[in-house]
């Protein structure tokens, strides 16, 4: 049996409308029929319908439609719209359109358009339009647009455009030239068909190089 929701206006700042559904908790808990937002001032100013933002400060300044912020200061200031940021400090500062950042301070600053950066500081600072980051601290450092770094600490430090780095090395690898390909480690076998020859085995799947 359904039971009547009693309303105390002086009660404030806790305040519900029966008619909409909407329950707010003054810079705590904002939840009407467009939006949502739970946690100190979070979705504080300028959320947009559509939105979520969930964790003390997540979504606080500007969250555009569609968005989700979710973690303490998870898509702070600037959200685009369609953006995804998860974890303490993801997509923190200008997270753009259609972007996703996953991880403790991922893509915290300046994530550009339909990007991804996924894990520990992947692509904390500065990611351009396009580019990928996975692994912790992978394109960490100004990741160039259309780039993609693969695995720990790859390509740390400011990748050029255009360029893709694959690593399994853990340690901090940089690639220089843009629009190039770098990976590692690729394993060398005196194979006798010219040093540095690569070849593909169609049994094994491995690419290797020769010695020999």
């Amino acid at each position: 049996a359904s039971e009547p929701l009693y309303v105390d206006s002086t009660s404030r700042p806790i305040s519900v409308n029966p008619a909409t559904g909407d329950l707010i908790v003054v810079d705590t808990i904002n939840i009407d029929q467009l939006k949502v937002a739970v946690g100190k001032n979070a979705g504080l100013t300028g959320q947009i319908g559509g939105a979520t933002a969930v964790g003390q400060l997540a979504g606080q300044t500007d969250q555009a439609k569609n968005s989700v912020a979710v973690g303490f200061k998870a898509g702070q200031t600037t959200q685009g719209s369609g953006s995804v940021a998860i974890g303490p400090s993801a997509g923190n500062s200008l997270q753009n359109t259609n972007s996703i950042a996953i991880g403790n301070s991922a893509g915290t600053l300046g994530q550009g358009r339909d990007c991804i950066a996924l894990g520990n500081t992947a692509a904390s600072g500065s990611q351009g339009d396009g580019a990928i980051a996975l692994g912790g601290s992978a394109g960490n450092i100004s990741q160039g647009a259309g780039s993609i770094a693969i695995g720990r600490n790859t390509a740390s430090s400011s990748q050029p455009a255009n360029q893709i780095f694959i690593s399994a090395a853990g340690t901090a690898l940089n690639g220089v030239q843009p629009s190039a390909l770098y990976m590692t480690p690729i394993r060398g076998l005196a194979h006798g068909i010219g040093v540095g020859v690569m070849k593909y085995d169609p049994v094994t799947f491995e690419i290797t190089y020769s010695t020999t």
